[in-house]
């Protein structure tokens, strides 16, 4: 197993962590959590919808640094450093920024 601390001018940005392998279930038991909070009526699912949001987002992101094969920089709206990387990002109508293409995965 192989590790990637990124390194910046021939210096870690932070410690190696080892490569683990998954169980494979992850997705069942966010599922399964979800499933038992709408049956009972419970809003405080395990991760919250903000959480999922973020994460979903920064996937994404990171989807599309590897597709341009670029070391990307985000700014919360678009990317800095690399117009046509924001090429996979729509207009947001009335927000003034941008988002991630729902077929991020799918294109290019």
């Amino acid at each position: 197993m192989g590790s990637y601390p990124e390194e910046v001018n021939g210096q870690k940005r932070m410690e190696a962590v080892p490569l683990k392998n998954g169980t494979g279930k992850g997705l069942n038991k966010h599922v399964t959590n979800f499933i038992e909070c709408m049956n009972k009526r419970n809003p405080n699912t395990n991760a919250s919808v903000e959480i999922g949001a973020h994460i979903a987002k920064f996937s994404a992101l990171g989807n599309i640094a590897y597709r341009t094969g670029k070391k990307l920089i985000w700014d919360g709206t678009k990317f800095t450093n690399d117009a046509g990387a924001n090429d996979f990002l729509i207009p947001i109508t009335g927000n003034h920024g941008r988002c991630l293409k729902h077929n991020t995965y799918l294109n290019k």
